[in-house]
């Protein structure tokens, strides 16, 4: 089995269901314990870290985690500068991270995010704020798009229109930047020419195609099919 090089990286996790007992644990966390997390990915062989998101927002509260500043910092973290911790822990291994730029809508209503003009204010705003304060970081080698769209039988229309036109604000500020996603659907995805030219089409650098073993929608001996 290949060994695991990347992984992603979360101040709190979105789905509060999931996260019952881990978020506040994560909430809790010192700067200490911050940077030993990034510490133990380093030495397990982790190169690349992908931050799910810089802000999270529900239908009722949203927050944003340090530097970010579109959404206000929870008032609960014991480590308001936990990004900080992890980037300057990045650099010091030499690991690359990728810095989600979404999320600036209620995580679960991605096609509206994908749609709204104020969404997007939010999200090139938090970029410009993000690419400000950590520019000269060498971990930071570019952004992750976290809303998404089932990929299969193709990808949406509206993701596609969603991804390319944050992509070419991303371009504009910074070109050397990639661009990650990390579609979900992967085994409905149909390889035919239309899906072909979507990706020729699609504005990115990395697809990080999801397995969906760990949400039970594939097993293990299923994904080398597809």
């Amino acid at each position: 089995m290949k060994p695991i090089t990347g992984s992603w990286f979360e101040f709190r996790h979105h789905a509060a269901w999931e996260g019952e007992h881990y978020n506040p644990s994560l909430r809790a966390y010192s700067a200490g314990q911050w940077a030993a997390m990034v510490d133990d990915m380093a030495a397990l062989g982790m190169d690349t870290l992908v931050l799910m998101c810089s802000s999270l927002c529900y239908e009722t509260e949203a927050e944003s985690y340090a530097p970010v500043t579109v959404f206000p910092a929870p008032a609960d973290m014991a480590c308001p500068e936990a990004m900080d911790v992890m980037m300057a822990k990045a650099a010091e291994h030499r690991m690359s991270v990728f810095l989600s730029i979404g999320f600036y809508g209620n995580w679960m209503k991605p096609v509206d995010n994908m749609k709204s003009s104020q969404v997007q204010e939010r999200a090139f705003e938090a970029a410009r704020t993000l690419y400000a304060a950590y520019r000269e970081n060498p971990a930071f080698v570019g952004w992750y798009l976290p809303d998404e769209t089932e990929a299969g039988p193709a990808f949406s229309p509206v993701f596609l229109d969603y991804v390319n036109r944050y992509a070419a604000f991303l371009r504009a500020l910074d070109p050397g930047k990639k661009i990650l996603i990390a579609p979900y659907g992967t085994q409905k995805i149909v390889p035919d020419e239309t899906f072909v030219e979507q990706l020729r089409n699609l504005d990115v650098d990395y697809i990080a195609y999801q397995d969906e073993v760990g949400v039970q929608k594939s097993t293990p001996d299923q994904t080398g099919a597809y």
